[in-house]
């Protein structure tokens, strides 16, 4: 596994790691049965098959489509876990350790779970996992509020530029991720304004 894979997945599964403590957030209530003995657990958003025409990325069984940036190729399906399921696009780029990419990662949430409370308890999770402050913007993504997050983590190699963007919909929770080489994020960032510009929720 090279590295930009752990970039990737380290904070998609501390994340998924958080959802699966007790409603009231205690640590303790945290299972702890032994992956050997551990029932397997159904993901709650279907994995189902994209459907992918030129450059349009539509995912009926998981209820988004977007555009795939020019030249980059996609990945449905490349991780998941009991609480989320992740999609990955990745840059036509040569980069020895870090390869930029976009993750679009849903995740099961109850019912009438507000943005606040979904996004916050996320960044309290990067400040303790990569030792940075996020820096929080508001933002839209298909009409519905989101935020934007930005930060560098403080520990590498390798050094990177990290971008999420997060809101939620009806029983969703939803975080689109760019992660590029340090000092790279302005480079791609208009491939993910396009990228946000062309998301949209499927009925």
């Amino acid at each position: 596994m090279t590295r930009y894979w752990l970039v990737l997945l380290v904070p998609a599964l501390a994340l998924a790691a958080l959802a699966c403590q007790g409603e009231n957030g205690d640590e303790d209530s945290i299972e702890t049965t032994p992956a050997s003995q551990a029932t397997p657990l159904t993901l709650p958003t279907p994995a189902g098959t994209p459907i992918i025409s030129d450059s349009q990325f539509e995912f009926p069984d998981r209820g988004y489509s977007v555009r795939i940036p020019d030249g980059w190729s996609s990945d449905a399906n490349f991780f998941g876990t009991p609480s989320s399921s992740i999609d990955a696009f990745f840059a036509p780029s040569e980069e020895a350790e870090v390869k930029p990419n976009i993750t679009v990662t849903c995740e099961a949430i109850e019912e009438g779970t507000a943005l606040d409370a979904y996004f916050e308890p996320k960044r309290e999770l990067v400040k303790e996992l990569t030792g940075a402050e996020p820096e929080v913007r508001e933002t839209q993504v298909d009409g519905r509020e989101a935020f934007i997050a930005e930060y560098s983590p403080i520990e590498g190699p390798p050094k990177v530029d990290r971008t999420d963007i997060v809101f939620v919909n009806e029983g969703r929770g939803w975080t689109v991720s760019l992660v590029t080489p340090e000092g790279q994020r302005a480079l791609y960032q208009p491939i993910l304004d396009e990228f946000i510009a062309s998301f949209d929720l499927l009925p």
